[in-house]
Parts: C-alpha cells; structure tokens; sequence
C-alpha cells in the first residue's frame, strides 16, 4: 500500500513539472513596451529657441531683459519619435514660474522642466586687489572704490562677478589704470550695461570727529560748528558716527486688518498674539574732506541705515477686501 501511495505522489510531482516547463516554453515576451525614448529634441516659446540639457533634462529660453512671459506660445516642438507631451504646439503657457512636461513614449516617461530665462547684464561684486570693495549703484550704473593713498593707481587688479552667462570688458583679473574712470560692459544675448568705475586714493586721515548722534545733522548747533570747522580746515580730516535704534511697538492681532508678510504673501495670525517683532536698527555716516589741489576740494558722505523689523500700512485695496 505504501509503495502504490508513493508511486501516486511521484507521478502527480511529475505532472506538475511538466506542466511548468510547458507553459515557461510558451512565449514569455511582456506586453510592457520599453523600446522607446523620451527625450525633447527641440522647444521653442514665441521662436525664441530653447536651450536642451539632457543631463538635468531642462529646457532653458532666453528671453529680452523686459520681456512679459505671462503667456508664450509653444511655437515647435518636436520630441522622440513615438514620443507625446502634456504640452503641445500652438499651447499658450504662463512662464512666470518653472513649467513641468510630462514626455511619455509607450510605457516609459520622463519629466523635464521648461524655464524662462530674462537676459540679465548686472556687476554684482567689484573688489580691487582682493581688499578693496566697490560701491555699486545699480540706477546710475557707477562703481566707487576707495584705496589707500600708498597703493599704485595705475596696475589695480579687480575681481568682478557679474550675471550667469554674461562677457565682461575689460575682463576680470587684469590689471587696470585707474588714474581715470573706466567704463566695464556687461553683455548677456539682448541686455547690455555699462559702468563706469571711479577709484579715489584716500591717504589716513589726520582728524576724526565722532559724533554721537546719527548724523552730522543731527548734531547740537554747537558741535555741528566744531565738526564743520574741521571738515573745512584741516586736510583729510573725518567725521564718523554711529547710532542704534529700538521703537518699542509692537502689533498685535486686529480682526479687520489683512497681514502680509516681507514677501508680499498674505498670512493669518493668531489672536491676541503679537504679529511683528518692534523695530530696530542701527545706521552710521562717516564724512570726509579731501584736498585734491590748491583749487579743487572733496567732499563726501556716506551714509548705512539698517532697518530691521520695519512695518507699514498698504493700500486700500486690502482694507476694500476686508470690508
């Protein structure tokens, strides 16, 4: 009886291998369909054509410094063969942020990033032999530099960073003469600025009058005299201040009051709690006289105010919302 039991069991066992090397002979090719690519070849918004990285699988366009991206039109596109898009030609696009496109080709896909790049030419950083750090006035497009007196004018070796992707002339890390103002170019596709760099040579100062109010203004009628007095008559003399602040004022929540935070966002607090931080802050001037020659005398001012915590009330139109 054993022997017919065991029998029975070897040639079910039997039947079951068979049965599995029958159907691992059938066509075992899966319906997946992975053979294709997914790649966008060439995009172009407005015709103005995109730049395609592969690497990070983006497609950067360059656009005119002013240019409105608020809507472009998918002027070409054209993907891998097989390929579609959640994008597609003649589409219009709102380009004020990062656009995604979805490229699938049978079962596989890839996603990329659509951007809109302003040209931009701007001088971000101008410092002069490693030390001496430029003033940069964006809207009037000028550099200032100050030096020591002892350092040699005519071979200034400046360190300039400026927008990604832009040329600058003369270039950074050549030596310069400064003795004159000289005009650096930024160029980056359609945007160009110029600036115009002046280097003033400042020997030590011989006086300085510290004041302790904010600013030579802001000194009593008496001391404002002295310091004037100096500024006037003795050659490379100072005046420097410095001064804190503090308001202690402090907001707390209103039921009638939008809030908006630094970055134009509106938020909502919580009640009876304090919203804003006070004020506070420090500002600093120091003045300085400078005798060029027996005709023509300098004078300048410079003047840092930091502002921290700072509110203000905005227009109607949130008060109308609120209404």
């Amino acid at each position: 009886m054993k022997t017919i039991m065991k029998n029975t069991i070897k040639a079910l066992f039997a039947v079951v291998l068979m049965t599995c090397f029958a159907a691992c002979s059938d066509d075992n090719v899966s319906d997946l369909q992975l053979s294709g690519n997914c790649s966008i070849e060439a995009l172009t918004l407005d015709d103005y054509e995109g730049k395609v990285d592969l690497a990070s699988r983006t497609v950067t366009v360059n656009l005119p410094e002013t240019y409105d991206t608020r809507s472009m039109t998918v002027t070409e596109l054209r993907l891998s063969e097989g390929a579609s898009a959640n994008v597609q030609k003649g589409q219009t696009i709102n380009m004020e942020g990062v656009q995604n496109i979805h490229v699938t080709n049978g079962d596989l896909y890839l996603d990329w990033k659509l951007v809109a790049k302003r040209d931009e030419a701007k001088i971000s950083s101008f410092v002069i032999n490693d030390v001496y750090n430029g003033i940069i006035d964006q809207n009037a497009k000028t550099i200032t530099v100050y030096i020591p007196g002892d350092v040699d004018i005519t071979a200034l070796v400046p360190t300039i960073s400026f927008s990604e992707g832009a040329i600058c002339q003369p270039l950074s890390g050549v030596a310069q003469d400064f003795t004159n103002p000289v005009v650096y170019t930024v160029t980056n596709g359609t945007a160009q600025a110029q600036y115009t760099v002046m280097v003033f040579a400042i020997d030590k100062p011989k006086a300085v009058f510290v004041g302790n109010a904010p600013t030579m203004n802001d000194l009593d009628p008496e001391a404002k005299e002295a310091c004037s007095w100096m500024l006037a008559n003795i050659e490379k003399s100072l005046y420097a201040s410095f001064a804190s602040f503090f308001k202690p004022i402090r907001t707390f929540y209103q039921d009638n009051v939008v809030y908006v935070d630094a970055n134009g966002e509106r938020f909502n607090p919580t009640k009876n709690e304090e919203v804003f931080k006070p004020e506070k802050g420090y500002q600093a001037e120091v003045g300085v006289k400078y005798q060029l020659n027996a005709w023509l005398t300098a004078n300048a001012s410079l003047f840092y105010i930091r502002k921290m915590n700072s509110t203000a009330t905005l227009t109607s139109k949130y008060q109308e919302e609120v209404n």
